[in-house]
């Protein structure tokens, strides 16, 4: 929890000023571009197979997502100790993870539809979009995400899933355990080994926020 509670800090220091409600429509672009990209590889996931996923999706989230900030805000303290080369490093790894995990989730069409609700400002200069994952004869899926506007756009800063902890919080309270454990190059090989064996997906889903 002391974990969660700094990140939520950090990220609630970042931000200087509120968003106008004109200004909030915008934020929405990326998740629509990111489920158009989601939905055409759950409708063609045999045909692509599991690299042609991977292929699809990764401009979607270099473009939606802010990868530097939220690698920087997953490492915490240990960013600031690492070399600049490392920096880059575990930024490409932590966006070839993110990759992977969405496009081994990706694995067939059953009907599924990605709805965006509706988009609010939120502290510090962000807004969260809320959508929801349906899926036929399931209850729907929240899945919130946290935006910022970086200069070239907005871009997600966070992932929320079902209402218990945001993904930078869960990633850092594991990788933080990790990195005491087993060090730095340890952690970035732990996560290449898993994108190559295709076990991304097996790890426990982030959560939403409240």
């Amino acid at each position: 929890m002391k974990i969660i509670r700094a990140l939520l800090t950090g990220l609630h220091l970042a931000f200087p000023c509120a968003v106008g409600a004109a200004e909030l429509e915008g934020a929405r672009t990326p998740i629509d571009q990111l489920y158009a990209v989601l939905v055409d590889c759950l409708k063609n996931a045999d045909a692509l197979g599991l690299e042609g996923r991977r292929v699809k999706i990764a401009p979607a989230v270099a473009a939606g997502y802010d990868l530097p900030f939220m690698a920087e805000k997953i490492l915490g303290r240990h960013w600031r100790e690492l070399p600049e080369t490392d920096h880059a490093r575990w930024t490409d790894a932590f966006g070839r993870l993110t990759v992977a995990t969405y496009a081994e989730r990706m694995t067939g069409f059953t009907g599924q539809s990605f709805e965006v609700l509706r988009v609010e400002p939120s502290q510090r200069g962000t807004a969260v979009v809320y959508t929801q994952v349906v899926s036929p004869k399931e209850s729907p899926i929240a899945i919130n995400y946290r935006m910022r506007e970086n200069g070239d756009g907005w871009r997600i800063i966070d992932v929320y899933l079902n209402g218990t902890v945001s993904e930078l919080a869960l990633r850092r309270s594991e990788y933080a355990a990790v990195l005491q454990r087993d060090g730095f190059q340890k952690l970035v090989a732990s996560i290449d080994e898993k994108i190559v064996a295709g076990k991304i997906a097996g790890e426990d889903l982030p959560a939403a926020p409240r």
